[in-house]
């Protein structure tokens, strides 16, 4: 009986369409034609907003399937978790990564491991500190401490970063009297630096992130005449490894 009742109410709102419209095939067809721009303008929009959804939902649920409902995870789910990435990744999803770390069950053989790379790699992100920078070699010089496998030439790479950050700054300071002479040339801080790559002289700087970052700093201060900035920084490098000045 339901079905012959839905038949007749598309019998009436079929005639009520053609009764009070009266559109014909060609018009419909008119009327698409016009509107074809909006239309696929509105369908990429909505391709857009369900992909977002998607890639929103898929994330959820892989963390879902880290957690498995369960307050705490396993040394293989955590094995399993951070296998999955680079150590690269694993930094820059370092707030996740931690998340995830706190979780790990009592005795872990991992999660102090990455607490302390991460941590290691968040310094290298800083000023130079003599005593910090000290007890980071200790730590990654004990035979103990290894990552995963498929981590251990990433590995090597923070390795050789920390132990030459000391060295690191004295090219920092050899590097910045070379951006001085190359300031009485050109005020272009993009061609500095793309001549100062060019000849090699970042090889050792670009492994630590500070240091980068003040090289590029130092030369769009000397450039742009921001002499207080320019000051500031100098200043915390003396005091940080003042022996690079003598």
């Amino acid at each position: 009986m339901r079905r012959y009742i839905w038949i007749v109410a598309l019998l009436m709102c079929c005639g009520d369409f053609y009764g009070q419209g009266k559109v014909s095939k060609k018009d419909m067809n008119r009327a698409a034609e016009v509107n074809k721009t909006v239309i696929i303008d509105s369908l990429n929009n909505r391709i857009d907003s369900l992909t977002v959804q998607y890639d929103r939902l898929k994330e959820l649920l892989r963390k879902l399937e880290i957690r498995s409902f369960n307050p705490t995870l396993s040394d293989a789910q955590l094995e399993k978790y951070l296998g999955a990435m680079s150590l690269e990744d694993i930094y820059h999803r370092r707030n996740e990564v931690r998340e995830q770390l706190a979780l790990a069950e009592e005795g872990s053989k991992w999660a102090p491991v990455y607490k302390e790379i991460l941590d290691i790699r968040d310094r290298l992100g800083q000023l130079y500190n003599k005593e910090t920078n000290k007890r980071d070699k200790e730590t990654l010089d004990n035979p103990d401490f290894q990552p995963l496998e498929n981590h251990k030439s990433s590995f090597e790479e923070l390795r050789t970063a920390v132990n030459d950050y000391r060295f690191v700054m004295f090219e920092l300071v050899r590097v910045k009297k070379i951006v001085d002479n190359m300031v009485k040339n050109t005020k272009d801080a993009a061609k500095i630096r793309s001549k100062l790559k060019e000849d090699n002289e970042l090889v050792f700087i670009e492994e630590v992130p500070f240091a980068n970052t003040t090289i590029r700093n130092y030369i769009e201060y000397k450039t742009k005449r921001e002499d207080e900035k320019l000051g500031n920084l100098v200043g915390d490098l003396q005091k940080a490894c003042p022996e690079a000045f003598e």
